[in-house]
């Protein structure tokens, strides 16, 4: 009896943590299929909108580094990663004394055959969304509104900023 109880309780544990396998596996294909935060699912992209609001977040939080990587081509070749991290902390966060901000988003508008600057390359379709930026600094409260363009690059939004001069 006492053998037979021996292999029961071998049996058991065995299935058991086969169980617990096939459970951790299934959780995590579900997590990857159904929604996990993986940008790269192929037909999956992040709406514009989205984008945004992670390019603001980013940059409240004093991320540049992170924010510029939701930058198109275009705008990376006019702002070199170490560039923007060092300017955008430099305006912002010491000359202007600011140590938080609001934004609003309004709503996004599709335009066809966009440039970025005179001269730049045409984007055939890229979406306009205004933003309201409010700034407490040392020098007061101010607010910035800005027109901001997205457009698709290796199948996700990028972020881009209109210029209308050539620079």
């Amino acid at each position: 009896m006492r053998l037979n109880r021996y292999r029961l309780r071998q049996k058991l544990s065995q299935y058991g943590l086969f169980a617990m396998v096939a459970l951790l596996v299934a959780t995590l294909l579900m997590f990857f299929w159904f929604g996990g935060s993986s940008p790269s699912i192929p037909g999956k992209m992040t709406p514009p909108q989205q984008v945004l609001e992670q390019f603001y977040q980013y940059e409240q939080a004093g991320d540049f580094g992170s924010s510029w990587e939701l930058f198109h081509p275009q705008m990376k070749e006019k702002f070199k990663k170490d560039s923007y991290i060092q300017q955008r902390a430099h305006v912002f966060m010491q000359h202007f004394g600011v140590s938080s901000f609001d934004y609003q988003l309004g709503a996004a508008t599709t335009l066809n055959d966009w440039e970025m600057s005179p001269g730049a390359t045409t984007l055939a379709e890229v979406i306009k969304i205004p933003a309201t930026l409010s700034y407490y600094s040392s020098f007061g409260d101010f607010v910035i509104q800005q027109d901001v363009f997205l457009a698709v690059d290796q199948d996700q939004y990028t972020i881009l900023w209109a210029y209308s001069k050539a620079k």
